[in-house]
């Protein structure tokens, strides 16, 4: 299938009977857009106004939401409890009813609903059970009762009986789940905006299930960008420590136990780090993913509560000697007990009152999606990614992105923009099929 057609696949065909209502600050020449994402640790949306000027697609944030803290559609082991998804598809509806529709006033048919790769190694009937509580979720209108209609369905008709909003929903909001591929692809796309000159930059997503990897590189005899990513399965922050179940006890053996295990996972990141085309070969470098908050909040935690807007999805500049700090800090930090535990809230001079409810909250929410003994592994595999692609190079760059967890739902939502308004940023990438 080619990409445009799939892009074209995802565009969730909803109708409301009664008018839809104005849409957020938009203006006459702009298009909103809003996608959820359905995560391993959490649910959120993101909702922005895109408009065609000069040939290129220009964009406003208006509107992001994040259920990190009311827990995800996947447990702590990764796992696919009916008991929490169904409170992750509550969180989806609520978004869906409350937010973007009535809050926001998004027509339907321009809400996307998809779900991220943490769920594409999962059997098909744990797959058909998580689109069946979002497809439930949303047809009940959730706790509140939210009203959905849909073109071409009577009144008259009941879904009452299990499973009849699966047959309903399931060709008008299709839900898809990425695969690491598609969403390493998505991700590039929203980190653009950062580097919309060269275009030519590497990511690592150091995301709960699975590390993603990719970049940007000269396309030789193309004028175009290409772009190359990790095709292999690489454990993340929440499936490494299944791999040392029995270690975490020994102080005197965790660390080089982790960096063992670590090292023998992140082996097939090694195939696309090397030559030009290589991860390692770009000026610059951003860490995403469950980790790269955990750095953020513990070794950056000034600029983390910088000033500017809640909306505002920003680089922050990091080394590899604020990597390492932050490896040591999850490993060395225990209990009398001599268990691995959090580290205490950094403290930072002057904040206002705002700003330090801010960072409690994002601590607290921090700690409600991982553990320590996840931060541990989730630090392992920066610290040896950031080695493995040479970030410690003078020459290059490494960032962390401040509101991170917004950036493949960003990178969706401008993809589909791009595709319908046109526009030459629509085909800069040349992304396979």
């Amino acid at each position: 299938m080619s990409c445009r057609k799939f892009l074209a696949a995802l565009v969730v065909i909803v109708s409301i009977a009664n008018p839809a209502p104005a849409q957020p600050k938009a203006k006459p020449d702009q298009k909103p857009y809003a996608v959820i994402e359905c995560g391993g640790s959490g649910v959120k949306f993101i909702c922005l106004n895109a408009a065609l000027k000069n040939g290129k697609v220009e964009y406003e944030i208006v509107a992001t939401g994040d259920l990190q803290a009311s827990g995800g559609l996947l447990n702590k082991d990764g796992k696919l409890v009916s008991g929490l998804t169904k409170d992750g598809a509550e969180a989806v509806a609520r978004m869906y009813h409350a937010e973007l529709v009535k809050k926001h006033g998004i027509d339907p048919n321009r809400i996307v609903i998809f779900a991220s790769s943490a769920f594409d190694a999962l059997e098909a009937d744990q797959q058909a059970l998580l689109r069946h509580e979002i497809w439930s979720a949303l047809g009940r209108g959730g706790a509140a009762g939210w009203e959905l209609k849909l073109a071409g369905i009577k009144k008259t008709v009941k879904a009452d009986k299990p499973g009849a909003w699966d047959s309903i929903l399931s060709d008008a909001i299709p839900i898809p789940i990425l695969t690491p591929h598609l969403e390493q692809k998505y991700t590039i796309f929203g980190l653009q905006r950062f580097d919309p000159n060269s275009g030519l930059y590497s990511c690592a997503d150091i995301g709960s299930g699975t590390l993603k990897a990719g970049c940007l590189y000269p396309g030789g005899d193309s004028a175009l960008p290409q772009f190359r990513c990790l095709r292999d399965v690489v454990p993340g922050t929440k499936a490494l420590p299944k791999l040392l179940a029995d270690g975490w006890t020994a102080p005197n053996r965790i660390v080089g136990d982790l960096n063992g295990v670590t090292k023998k996972q992140l082996e097939p990141l090694g195939a696309y780090a090397l030559g030009a085309s290589g991860l390692n070969g770009r000026k610059i470098n951003y860490l995403l993913g469950g980790a790269a908050w955990g750095l953020l909040l513990v070794c950056k935690a000034e600029q983390s509560l910088s000033k500017g807007d809640e909306l505002e999805i920003m680089p922050v500049e990091v080394t590899a000697a604020d990597v390492k700090k932050f490896f040591e800090i999850m490993t060395t930090t225990r209990n009398a007990e001599g268990r691995l535990v959090y580290p205490p809230r950094p403290a930072v001079r002057g904040l206002t009152r705002e700003q330090l409810k801010r960072q409690e909250d994002e601590y607290q929410r921090l700690q409600g999606v991982f553990n320590p003994e996840q931060l541990a592994c989730g630090a392992s595999l920066l610290k040896q990614t950031v080695a493995m692609l040479n970030y410690s190079d003078a020459d290059k760059k490494l960032y962390v992105i401040k509101n991170g967890q917004f950036t493949l739902a960003l990178g969706y939502a401008e993809n589909l923009a791009q595709g319908e308004l046109g526009g030459v940023q629509a085909e800069r990438i040349k992304l396979p099929k």
